[in-house]
């Protein structure tokens, strides 16, 4: 859980918008791709090891997935198929409810950006959240609470909006 106090230092700051859309020359491009692709197998993975985990198919699998990290079933079948690119928004809720170390979120945040950093104060609100082993409710809570911002279902969006 974030307090008040921690997030004073980001007062003078606006939320960041992710920014979905880059330029790049082409030789640049095939990076971009390479470490969506992998990001993308990556979490795909993630899935296939809570499926052998916990003994469940692949259906039973996305509907823990989906109430454990409050990503929609069919944004993760998206994101694994490799029809959209993961957020750093749908990363945070991966890693905090899959209950990761700040080093194992790291490895995906590699790879949509680079990694968490206390610059960033919704980075600041994962990190405290994957050191305070937090549930992904207190987590939407300090999104919603600190950043104005809801991050449960669905897209991320002004609350209220």
């Amino acid at each position: 859980m974030v307090t008040e106090a921690e997030m004073k230092q980001f007062e003078n700051l606006k939320t960041i918008k992710e920014n979905t859309a880059y330029k790049v020359t082409a030789a640049e491009l095939s990076h971009f791709l390479d470490n969506e692709a992998e990001l993308a197998e990556r979490i795909a993975d993630r899935k296939k090891q809570y499926e052998k985990e916990n003994s469940v198919n692949k259906t039973n699998a996305y509907y823990d997935i989906e109430e454990k990290c409050q990503i929609s079933m069919e944004t993760l079948k998206k994101v694994i198929y490799g029809k959209i690119k993961a957020t750093r928004t749908l990363l945070y809720k991966f890693t905090v409810g899959f209950q990761m170390d700040l080093q194992e979120a790291n490895e995906y945040f590699e790879l949509c950006g680079g990694p968490l950093t206390i610059k960033r104060p919704d980075d600041y609100i994962c990190i405290n959240a994957l050191r305070d082993k937090d549930s992904i409710e207190q987590l939407v809570a300090d999104f919603e609470k600190h950043l104005d911002l809801k991050i449960g279902y669905g897209t991320t969006t002004k609350k209220g909006k």
